[in-house]
């Protein structure tokens, strides 16, 4: 019980846990005399939706289905090409480039796997810099011009073409990943698409209280998930 309530007072000490308090106290303002009963609503609604925002418990049911793909990786002794998808590098000041902590989790899942099965990586030019670096041998294809998951994707069916390669390891966040494969499908309609999750974000496990609390990382994944949603959505119309 002590745990709970340290865990509570600092959920409510720092934001989101704390605007969601403000928000609370406002609309209790709101609906006192004189009343202000659209402005008091209006202020519970968005702390309620905050709050369910920002609990791991409520974030985890955003995230969880778009975690739900199965990996899978070429039978037998095939060939296949692993293509790390990228998501966010940083300039230092000094010039340098540094992969954001996404790309470099996606980076790792996919040099472990081509590491192990002898395959080439098709990445962009910071994570092959990054790669050097960690003394990697094997094969690298450079994919060093797209933006988007879109442009990822389509701009890696040239080099898998000349490579003669027709299966490819899709490596991504796992929330990340359906939306990776509905672009594949469009962007590689000849190619035979695997699978490979990294970084999973819900717990599979039965919430506790303390998971009741509102949290700044949770909120973070529910921002993710509506993101992807979005995403999704539109790809399905668009593409």
């Amino acid at each position: 019980m002590a745990f709970f309530f340290y865990k509570l007072a600092g959920s409510l000490a720092a934001p989101p846990g704390l605007i969601v308090v403000i928000l609370l106290l406002l609309a209790h303002q709101a609906f006192r005399r004189p009343r202000k009963t659209l402005l008091g609503t209006e202020l519970f609604l968005v702390a309620l939706c905050l709050y369910l925002l920002s609990a791991p418990a409520s974030s985890r049911r955003l995230v969880g289905p778009l975690e739900s793909v199965t990996p899978s990786l070429p039978e037998g002794d095939l060939k296949a090409a692993v293509v790390v998808l990228a998501a966010g590098i940083r300039e230092s000041d000094d010039g340098r480039r540094e992969l954001k902590p996404h790309s470099l989790q996606r980076l790792v899942g996919g040099w472990e796997l081509a590491r192990e099965r002898d395959w080439p990586l098709i990445v962009a030019e910071a994570m092959a810099e990054q790669l050097a670096r960690w003394g990697f041998e094997g094969k690298i294809l450079l994919e060093n011009r797209s933006r988007t998951t879109w442009e990822n994707l389509a701009q890696t069916a040239p080099l898998l073409k000349a490579e003669g390669i027709t299966d490819i390891v899709i490596v991504t966040h796992a929330y990340h990943m359906k939306r990776a494969l509905l672009c594949a499908k469009k962007a590689l309609p000849e190619s035979t698409l695997h699978p490979w999750p990294v970084g999973h974000l819900a717990d599979r496990v039965r919430p506790s209280a303390p998971d009741w609390l509102p949290d700044a990382g949770a909120l973070f994944q529910s921002m993710i998930a509506l993101r992807e949603r979005l995403g999704l959505f539109v790809y399905r119309f668009y593409l």
